[in-house]
């Protein structure tokens, strides 16, 4: 037992005796390749880890360089190994150098650097630098003979002068190819960036924002903090991630593996100044440890705020002009240009291009009176390379055979490149309107023909109705009576099915005007109350009550344009239009920015927008009253 106890001992104390030697084994320091120079030089500053035998190092922390910029980082690694004495030894040295530029002259201080080497901290010692007005003088070889005292320098055989003008070259150069330089702190776990495509704009002009999160390190987990505000714009989602998809860049000479976070497509609605404000995220990541992998705390980080200018739309305004700013192109069609009477013809008018399509308006169509607008519907979408597009489809029915020309319509836009409004037209359409095909079927409506049809029209007077079977038909009388009876138990049964249809529809309605006059009274108490974010959300919501009561589907989970789709075709027909209408008049009231509300949000423009909708929802009940049930063709 005193045996083991001794050899235990003894391990312990040879251990012991170990760790100092391995912890003089690493070595730390901090050296510049010259500490004198003049303003606009450079100088490269290399932080040397060494070590005998394997070591987990992590890159030096710097010290914070409000003197000096950071203008570009790389690595160096040498492992050399030796048998000496009967013994294998291995000998590490790593070398991270920064190249780095004085920002002001006089006596400066480069801080301290620490090394993190086996979970300890290393620190190295401050160095002096000093920074003399003017520029390097001819023949000032002292930079040169320290570079070659320290290295192999590939530019031993140039000219001195030529190294000095060299370097200072390097400085000003741009970035190598899928390489960027930022102003970034090398030390941090990761970072947001804001990207946008432009800084000065005019009101309208879309503005691409994009922000990406850059990271060294395994992303474990991410959660958004604060998304921007972007008070003053009008916003478009272009790309919101839902799994990030990392690419590498390299960014002041080291990788980072970037990924999108968000994209949108801003377009400014007043002159000025607006702000791009933060975006903040916090994150946790796995890390490099001493004993394997280790997972960080939350991390908080936001993007940096940007200002944008907005400029104001020139003067000279076009008539035709509907506020889009943009570079659109426009393509109309039509779908045959010879077609019957009482038959729908589509007609296409399509936007696309960079900017806000969505702001693009049909104007009135210069139209015969013998041409109706059965319906018109409308799609927008943002694509991911920031363009979009608008359509419009337009059933037209003619009402009268003939020559239908349907005239160009104009439309005007302001050109941000070109800086100049320029307008564009749809194509002139003709088209060969034959007789219905639907007249002729209206005279098979009388489908028999008696044989003293002839003489009836002779003399100018109708048919004699006849009551009366023939003999040869083989009914008795008791048959006859039987007859009669069942016609009479039909009839009634068919006119008490309609009373109970006609009486379920006066139920209904008479449930939705009670329900109507009760939401009317809301809106009007939230306009009393300068409310009127509320009359926007419970105005829009109204209208989809009162489309899904009508259409008998509900109105929770369907657009506005479905249900009116399927509510009855009266209601359609007659208020279609301008139910759509109210609604997106309160949704912008509810949702647009207060720059583009405007004046809506005064009590009186309220209390004229609550009546009109009153009046349009009352119409669509009063005509719904007028179809057999409620959602039906």
């Amino acid at each position: 037992m005193k045996k083991t106890g001794k050899i235990v001992l003894l391990l312990l104390v040879q251990v012991l005796l170990l760790l100092p030697v391995h912890a003089a084994q690493v070595d730390v320091q901090a050296t510049v390749d010259r500490n004198t120079m003049y303003s606009g030089d450079t100088f490269t500053l290399s932080v040397v880890v060494s070590s005998e035998g394997s070591a987990n190092m992590r890159e030096p922390r710097l010290p914070t360089l409000k003197s000096f910029d950071v203008l570009n980082a790389w690595p160096e690694t040498q492992i050399k190994s030796q048998f000496i004495n009967g013994k294998f030894t291995t000998s590490r040295v790593k070398r991270f150098n920064y190249m780095l530029a004085p920002k002001s002259h006089g006596a400066l201080s480069l801080g301290a650097v620490s090394v993190d080497v086996n979970g300890q901290i290393y620190k190295t010692k401050p160095i002096s630098i000093t920074v003399k007005k003017g520029s390097s003088p001819k023949g000032n070889t002292a930079r040169t003979k320290q570079r070659r005292q320290r290295f192999k320098d590939p530019f031993s055989n140039m000219e001195e002068e030529a190294v000095d003008v060299f370097n200072q070259l390097l400085r000003r150069q741009r970035p190598l190819r899928g390489q960027r330089e930022m102003n970034i702190n090398p030390n941090e776990v990761y970072f947001v960036d804001t990207k946008v495509d432009k800084k000065k704009v005019y009101v309208g002009e879309q503005v691409t924002v994009s922000w990406y999160i850059y990271t060294r390190y395994d992303l474990t987990n991410i959660q958004n903090i604060k998304y921007p505000d972007l008070k003053g714009f009008w916003k478009e989602d272009i790309e919101i991630a839902t799994n990030l998809s990392f690419s590498n860049e390299v960014i002041n000479g080291v990788m980072y593996k970037k990924a999108l976070l968000a994209s949108y497509a801003l377009f400014p609605v007043k002159k000025g100044s607006s702000t791009i404000d933060v975006y903040k995220i916090k994150c946790r990541f796995r890390m490099p440890g001493l004993l394997g992998f280790r997972q960080t705390d939350y991390v908080v980080k936001g993007s940096p705020s940007i200002n944008i200018k907005v400029l104001p739309l020139p003067s000279g305004q076009p008539k035709d002009f509907t506020g889009a700013v943009g570079d659109f192109r426009l393509k109309s069609s039509i779908e045959g240009l010879q077609v019957n009477a009482d038959e729908p013809v589509n007609f296409k008018v399509q936007f696309s291009g960079r900017g806000n399509a969505k702001r693009i308006d049909l104007p009135e169509l210069d139209l015969p009176k013998s041409v109706d607008i059965f319906d018109t519907k409308d799609s927008s979408k943002f694509n991911k390379n920031g363009t979009s597009f608008k359509n419009y489809e337009i059933l037209l029915v003619p009402r009268v055979p003939g020559e239908l020309i349907l005239k160009p319509m104009s439309f005007s836009f302001f050109n941000p490149r070109t800086r100049k409004y320029y307008s564009q037209k749809t194509k002139e359409f003709k088209l060969k309107v034959s007789e219905s095909k639907n007249k002729q079927m209206l005279p098979q409506s009388r489908v028999v023909t008696t044989p003293g049809e002839a003489e009836l029209k002779a003399n100018n007077g109708p048919p004699p109705i006849h009551m009366s079977w023939s003999s040869q038909a083989g009914l008795s009388p008791k048959l006859k009576f039987k007859f009669w009876i069942f016609a009479l138990i039909m009839s009634f049964a068919y006119l008490a099915w309609r009373y109970m249809i006609e009486f379920q529809v006066l139920n209904t309605t008479q449930g939705i005007d009670v329900e109507l006059k009760r939401r009317i009274g809301t809106l009007n108490d939230y306009a009393s109350k300068d409310q009127w974010r509320k009359v926007g959300i419970e105005g829009s919501n109204l209208i989809y009550f009162l489309l899904g009561e009508l259409s008998g589907a509900g109105g929770a989970n369907r657009q506005a344009d479905k249900l009116l789709e399927m509510a009855p075709p009266s209601v359609r027909r007659g208020a279609g239009e301008g139910i759509l209408n109210q609604l997106k008049t309160f949704e912008e009231v509810a949702f647009a920015p207060l720059e583009v509300v405007g004046a809506k949000k005064d009590k009186k423009s309220l209390r004229i927008m609550i009546k009109s909708l009153d009046k349009i929802c009352k119409s669509a009940v009063k005509l719904s009253k007028n179809d057999t049930h409620l959602g039906g063709e």
